[in-house]
């Protein structure tokens, strides 16, 4: 059975249809939004959603955290390509086959030069593993492809 990512920021989002079985994993505040994901994620501290913290949800932290929740921490040196790149990494580390991106367009300030050059170099540096990946919008989008029509099939 093909295991599917729904990685979800905190950019701007339009409607998608969805079919296919998928597991989501939310990124920073969007745990908010979506307290029924199966993973959250982020290089930044964990302790600030700590209240929000949930046992049916997997944490996945950079190890420079070393708070006393329930987590999985991660040797990640951040290149400087936000949270996104962070989880794009740990959905394709879990063993997801597909791995979209949806409400990471990384327009506005998260598309700075520095930003956009850490996302090519990991593509670049994970070209076969990121063939699993592919987004709804933005510049990931045009990184890794389109996600609308490759995620359901």
């Amino acid at each position: 059975m093909m295991k599917r990512l729904l990685i979800i920021g905190s950019g701007e989002k339009e409607d998608i249809d969805i079919q296919a079985d998928h597991d989501i994993m939310v990124i920073n505040l969007e745990i908010y939004n979506y307290p029924y994901a199966e993973h959250f994620v982020s290089v930044h501290n964990p302790l600030k959603t700590k209240d929000t913290l949930n046992d049916d949800i997997q944490y996945h932290v950079c190890r420079y955290f070393q708070d006393n929740i329930n987590a999985r921490y991660w040797d990640w040196h951040n290149p400087g390509g936000t949270s996104g790149l962070f989880a794009l990494h740990v959905g394709i580390h879990l063993g997801y086959d597909k791995v979209a991106l949806y409400g990471v367009p990384l327009s506005n300030e998260y598309g700075t030069r520095i930003i956009l050059h850490a996302w090519y170099e990991y593509i670049r540096k994970n070209k076969e593993a990121c063939k699993k990946a592919r987004s709804y919008s933005g510049k990931t989008l045009k990184l890794l492809g389109k996600a609308e029509g490759w995620f359901d099939a």
